[in-house]
């Protein structure tokens, strides 16, 4: 969109028009930002509910006798489903970014 204003430029058009031009650009830029937020906090808010669940079930599986935590097994467990979130996660938010822009 920044050769719409490169154009505006070279064709002479006033200060002015130039200027809206390049709020308008802006703007286009602001509301992709946007989009993107928007984005990010639902997959936040949806992990936290999936959180809330998982931690919820985990409790009452524990505190039912069903499970016999061990912290040393059980902190490498969640070192490996954070590494493997975590890598899924930004491979699809940096496919979701490269979408956007």
């Amino acid at each position: 969109m920044s050769i719409i204003i490169d154009v505006l430029r070279s064709a002479g058009a006033g200060e002015q028009l130039v200027i809206a031009a390049f709020a308008l650009v802006a703007a286009f830029y602001v509301f992709k930002v946007v989009k993107i937020g928007q984005f990010a906090g639902a997959l936040v808010s949806s992990a936290a509910g999936y959180g809330i669940v998982i931690l919820v079930g985990s409790g009452i599986a524990i505190a039912a006798g069903w499970v016999d935590p061990n912290l040393g097994v059980l902190s490498k467990h969640v070192s490996t489903v954070i590494d493997a979130v975590t890598g899924w996660l930004a491979d699809l938010l940096a496919g979701k970014l490269e979408g956007m822009l």
